[in-house]
Order: C-alpha cells, then sequence, then structure tokens
C-alpha cells in the first residue's frame, strides 16, 4: 500500500507547487491537498515508510542533485570539520543539545 500511495504522488503531481493547488488532481480522485493531509493524518511508522518510498522512487541523479552544496556551504562545512579535527572535546552531544532546547536555554 505505501509503495502504491508513494507512486501515486510521484505521478500525479508534476512539480512541487502542485501540492498546494486546489485545481491539481491526481490519480486518487482528490486534489493533492486532500491526499497529503490523510497522508499526515497517518501513524508516524507508516508516514516514514511513505517518505522512504518516495525517496527510494528518486534516481540516483535525483538523489544527488538534492545535495548540491553552493561553495559557501562547502566552506563552511570545510570550517566546521577542521574546527572539529583540531578540538575534538568541543563537541556537545546530541542529548545535551537535544535537552538544552527542550528546556528552553
Amino acid at each position: 500500500m505505501v509503495r502504491r500511495i508513494a507512486c501515486q504522488l510521484k505521478h500525479s503531481c508534476a512539480a512541487a507547487s502542485s501540492l498546494c493547488s486546489p485545481i491539481g488532481r491526481g490519480r486518487t480522485g482528490g486534489t493533492l491537498r486532500d491526499t497529503l493531509t490523510k497522508l499526515l493524518e497517518l501513524p508516524a511508522t507508516e508516514r516514514i515508510d511513505i517518505a522512504m518510498a518516495l525517496w527510494d522512487s528518486l534516481t540516483p541523479a535525483e538523489q544527488e542533485a538534492e545535495f548540491d552544496l553552493t561553495a559557501e556551504q562547502r566552506a563552511e562545512l570545510d570550517r566546521r570539520l577542521a574546527e572539529h579535527i583540531a578540538h575534538p572535546s568541543s563537541a556537545v552531544p546530541w542529548e545535551e543539545v537535544r535537552r538544552k532546547l527542550l528546556r528552553g536555554a
């Protein structure tokens, strides 16, 4: 079922803007907005399965295109990596970051 829904979504939207279009009709008989609303009501595990099915439906070239970095982004990542290599003890564990975020610090 998940693959069928992902396939319907992939084939029923020509562009991302179709998701918000009230006139964009897919093979499911409703608008893509209606379909998305129904999908968002699914339990998290099913939404994850759908997201993975959609990702898996991309060609390797489509997947790689999603990760093209600008020169500025690449430079920032290089800077951060160099800083981490020079000072590995400055890293903050995710659990600590999450705890601080949740308590609003």
